[in-house]
């Protein structure tokens, strides 16, 4: 029996973070201002204008505190997911309710590719017309979750060893940082789902018996050709195509000329 679903509740975090932006927009400009004009304790307006911005920042952080505790209030049925991706090196606690508030519920995701075409980070192919391409990101649907998973991946590479490790071998492979990081948010998903989908805490052992490929599971260069069409000379081909394979299979008879080109059709072929 599926349990009751818990909604996202957008407004609350949305306020959460606009007061955090609004009580650092008030202080910097406050203590600036008092550094360059030395506001004095005898003037009155100054102590006014003071005295107002303090209540509001004072209003504000009150505001934020309990934010938070509406939000660990009110999340409590979900606190054994939390815990779950607590035992992960690079989650805290507002991450792991970010990305409960996305998933929701694991069980609508029927695999882990599901779940990251959920997120846009799954790797997609990218070609317009003969230019060269290759994997990207997708970047597709809400960049909220992808910003979560970012902050995460930049926590794990700092303190939990197999992001750190998957990082180092990206970097390795020629990849730029950005990149690498990528990879390491689609890993970290990848741990995330089978966590929850399994209800087990975070267990490295277990990628390292995933990482394990059989003979027959590796990836040969002969398959990654198949995506890649053999030349057709019959075939339709666009201009810049036609000069990169056509010309090799011209007949290459030369003709005396002072430019030195190409006769295709050389007169000896022809009876008079």
């Amino acid at each position: 029996m599926i349990s009751r679903q818990w909604k996202p509740a957008h407004r609350w975090i949305t306020a959460l973070l606009s007061s955090g932006i609004a009580t650092e927009s008030y202080t910097v400009p406050l203590s600036a201002e008092c550094r360059q004009k030395r506001i004095g304790s005898n003037d009155r307006k100054s102590e006014r204008i003071l005295s107002s911005l303090a209540t509001q920042i004072l209003h504000l952080e009150k505001l934020i505190q309990q934010q938070k505790r509406f939000l660990e209030k009110n999340y409590s049925e979900a606190r054994r997911q939390i815990e779950l991706l607590l035992t992960f090196k690079g989650i805290g606690v507002y991450s792991a309710v970010g990305l409960l508030l996305n998933i929701v519920d694991i069980r609508r995701f029927p695999t882990v590719k599901h779940l990251s075409a959920y997120f846009e980070i799954r790797p997609v192919y990218k070609k317009s017309g003969d230019g060269v391409w290759g994997m990207h990101m997708s970047k597709k649907g809400r960049s909220e979750p992808r910003a979560i998973l970012y902050m995460i991946a930049w926590s794990g590479i700092q303190h939990n060893p197999l992001i750190k490790k998957c990082y180092v071998h990206s970097m390795s492979k020629g990849m730029n940082r950005r990149a690498a990081i990528g990879v390491c948010m689609h890993k970290i998903l990848r741990i995330i789902y089978g966590m929850l989908k399994n209800n087990t805490p975070f267990d490295p052992a277990i990628d390292d018996e995933n990482q394990k490929t059989t003979v027959s599971g590796v990836f040969t260069t002969s398959q990654k050709a198949r995506r890649f069409q053999k030349f057709d000379k019959n075939s339709p081909t666009s201009r810049r195509q036609y000069k990169k394979e056509g010309n090799k299979l011209r007949p290459k008879t030369k003709v005396s000329s002072r430019a030195g080109s190409w006769n295709l059709f050389p007169l000896s072929n022809f009876q008079v």
